[in-house]
Order: C-alpha cells, then sequence, then structure tokens
C-alpha cells in the first residue's frame, strides 16, 4: 500500500474542491494509492483504467464517497449530463439518481468507463458492453432499453425508472 506522501507527483494530479471531494485530472502512469480524503484504492491498469474498490472509471470524474466507513459506496458526477449514483454493496452494482432509492441493478463485476456523455458499462465475466446515457429531452419516456440484436442480457439485471432532471436512460448493446 502507497502513502500519498511517496506517490509520484509527475504522474498523478488531484484537486480537492472539499474535504470529502476529489477531482480525479490526469494519471499517466500505473500507480496505486491509499488516500486519505476519502478514496481509498486508486490503481491505473495497462488499459489505462482507473479502479476504485472494483468499479473502474476513466478520469476525469469526480468522486465523492457516501460514509467513510464504506469503501464500497461512491458519488460519480458525469459533467454535464447530472449526477447519479453508484453503489457496489456485495457483488451488484446500482446506479440512482441522487436521493432517489430506484435503481438499476447490475450483475458484478463491471467496468465502468466515461465518455463525453455517456458511461459504457463492461461486463467483465463475458465482455458484453452497454451504453448508458442521460438525454436532455425530459420529454422523453422514463426507461428506453435498447439491445439491438441481443434479446437475452447474460448478467443479472434489473430495469427501474429514475426520477428526476434526466429521466430518460437509455441501455444500448454495443455492437463491434
Amino acid at each position: 500500500m502507497t502513502h500519498p506522501s511517496n506517490i509520484v507527483r509527475s504522474t498523478f494530479y488531484l484537486s480537492a474542491a472539499t474535504s470529502s471531494a476529489v477531482y480525479l485530472i490526469c494519471i499517466s502512469s500505473m500507480m496505486m494509492a491509499e488516500l486519505q480524503n476519502g478514496i481509498y484504492m486508486i490503481e491505473r491498469d495497462q488499459q489505462g483504467l482507473l479502479s476504485t474498490n472494483g468499479v473502474e472509471l476513466y478520469s476525469p470524474a469526480v468522486l465523492h464517497p457516501l460514509g467513510f466507513s464504506d469503501h464500497q459506496k461512491w458519488e460519480v458526477i458525469n459533467k454535464p449530463n447530472g449526477t447519479v449514483h453508484f453503489k457496489v454493496p456485495g457483488k451488484s452494482l446500482y446506479l440512482s439518481n441522487l436521493g432517489d432509492d430506484k435503481a438499476v441493478q447490475f450483475g458484478q463485476p463491471v467496468r465502468l468507463e466515461e465518455t463525453e456523455s455517456s458511461w459504457q458499462l463492461l461486463s467483465a465475466e463475458d465482455n458484453d458492453a452497454f451504453m448508458i446515457q442521460t438525454p436532455m429531452n425530459h420529454f422523453s419516456p422514463p426507461l428506453v432499453l435498447d439491445i439491438g440484436q441481443a434479446s437475452i442480457f447474460p448478467a443479472p439485471l434489473n430495469l427501474m425508472p429514475l426520477s428526476g432532471p434526466q429521466q430518460s436512460w437509455i441501455f444500448r448493446r454495443v455492437v463491434e
């Protein structure tokens, strides 16, 4: 476990907005660190992914720990499309709007990849990919499900409509 003071500063750049918020700006080499401000495990693999307790994110992203005693809950702000919750209790991944008990549940393990306007979920077991987007059109249906040619999700998946400013989510199977 690497102490924060031992991090190679030329390859890791952090900007803390508050005592419990850390902005992941840039990581340019493989590293692992235990931070004192709520983000406990951050590591970069050979593919350039950041890992926070099994949920991997491309930077930049804003991570807020949801309780310092529970390392498995994170708040990820995906600007400019709003704020979503990422919770990893046990073997499930939950996505929900802040303050909303409704959630979308995925089977673990998964990988989250941030793009300009969406999140891509990849199952680490079978490499099936899905795109999650938050359209700005508030008049869209509560939930739009589009998995292309697929009729069955290989991983456990529970879909529930989300409320809030971004009412629509698009789940699209990524076909290479």
